[in-house]
C-alpha cells in the first residue's frame, strides 16, 4: 500500500474531477454523495435510485470512474437503492491510496465500506476490476454477501500472454505518440462504445493518471469455499483480458453456489444492446 498520487500533476487531477462532475450532471438523475472512512482512507459513494428498493452495491472497472459505469448501467440501477463506490486508488473522489492487487486488501476495504453503510449483508453488481474486488470481499467476509453478480470479471482467470501483448503494444504506442488515432487503436482492443463522453474520459485518464495495469489476481483454490451466496457470471468470448473460455471453467471449480453462467459475443466492453441483456440477467437474478 502506497500513498503516492495516482495523478501526474495537481492540474491533471483537477481537470479529471471536473470531467467527473460534468458527466454526473449529464446523467440528469438525482443522486447523493456519501463519504465514509475506511482503514485505507476516505471513500466516496454515489447513492441513487429508489430509496425504498433493494440495496445494491456496484463496483466499476479499473482506471475508470463512477460516471462511466452509470452511463451504461443507469437503466438497471435506478430500479434499486444503488450505492456506486469510487474505487480507492483509482480516478474519482475516493482517496488515492493504492492497494495491492495480489493480497486481500481490496476485500477488507470494501468490508469497511459495508460496515460504514451499516449493511449486514449486501447484493453486489460488479464488472471487470470491480468484480475482482467483489471476489476479495467474498473471500474475507463471505457471510456479508447476499447475492453476487459478476460480469466480464477479473479475479477468476486471466488471458494469455499473447492476448496481453495485443493490449500492451498499442498502449506503448499511445504513450509515445498520444494522438486521437492511437487512442482509438488502443481502445478498440477492448471497447465497442466510443461516444464523445467516453473518449473524453479515456483521453483524460491516459494523459493525467499513472495507469496501474495490474488486475486483481485470480482466486486461489479453496478461498471461496465458505461463500454461500448465489452467484452468476457473464463473461465475454472476445475479451483479451478475461476470456470466457478461461473464466467460465475456472468459475465452476471455485464458486460453491454458481447458479448461472453465460458467454456473450463481445469484447471486454459490450455494446449497448449487450448491456441491455446483461441488465435483464442481473435484474432477474436480484429480484427472483
Amino acid at each position: 500500500m502506497t500513498q503516492k498520487s495516482i495523478y501526474r500533476s495537481p492540474e491533471g487531477k483537477t481537470y479529471l474531477l471536473k470531467i467527473y462532475d460534468r458527466h454526473m450532471r449529464a446523467l440528469n438523475t438525482e443522486f447523493e454523495d456519501i463519504y465514509v472512512q475506511t482503514r485505507f482512507g476516505r471513500t466516496h459513494i454515489v447513492n441513487l435510485g429508489n430509496k425504498d428498493a433493494t440495496p445494491l452495491m456496484c463496483l466499476h472497472g479499473g482506471n475508470s470512474f463512477t460516471p462511466d459505469m452509470l452511463k451504461s448501467d443507469l437503466p438497471l440501477l435506478e430500479r434499486f437503492n444503488a450505492f456506486i463506490v469510487d474505487t480507492i486508488g483509482h480516478p474519482g473522489k475516493s482517496d488515492e491510496t493504492q492497494l495491492s492487487s495480489d493480497d486481500l486488501s481490496y476485500g477488507y476495504w470494501l468490508l469497511d465500506v459495508i460496515d460504514a453503510l451499516q449493511f449486514e449483508t449486501i447484493n453486489i453488481y460488479s464488472g471487470s476490476f470491480g468484480a475482482g474486488i467483489a471476489i476479495r470481499l467474498a473471500t474475507v467476509a463471505p457471510k456479508r454477501v447476499n447475492k453476487l453478480s459478476l460480469f466480464i470479471p477479473s479475479g477468476i482467470a486471466n488471458g494469455s500472454l499473447k492476448d496481453k501483448l495485443k493490449l500492451m503494444l498499442p498502449y506503448l504506442k499511445y504513450r509515445l505518440r498520444p494522438t486521437d488515432q492511437n487512442m482509438m487503436k488502443l481502445s478498440s482492443t477492448l471497447m465497442t462504445r466510443f461516444d464523445e463522453e467516453r473518449l473524453e474520459m479515456l483521453q483524460a485518464i491516459f494523459k493525467h493518471v499513472k495507469i496501474n495495469p495490474k488486475m486483481p489476481r485470480p482466486a486461489n483454490d479453496g478461498e471461496l469455499d465458505d461463500l454461500k451466496a448465489p452467484t452468476i457470471i457473464v463473461a465475454a468470448a472476445k475479451d483479451i483480458l478475461f476470456p470466457a473460455s478461461r473464466v467460465i471453467p475456472r468459475a465452476k471449480e471455485i464458486f460453491p453456489n454458481l447458479i448461472y453462467t453465460e458467454t456473450i459475443d463481445s469484447l471486454h466492453e459490450p455494446t449497448e444492446e449487450i448491456y441491455h441483456h446483461i441488465h435483464k440477467v442481473a435484474r432477474d437474478f436480484f429480484f427472483q
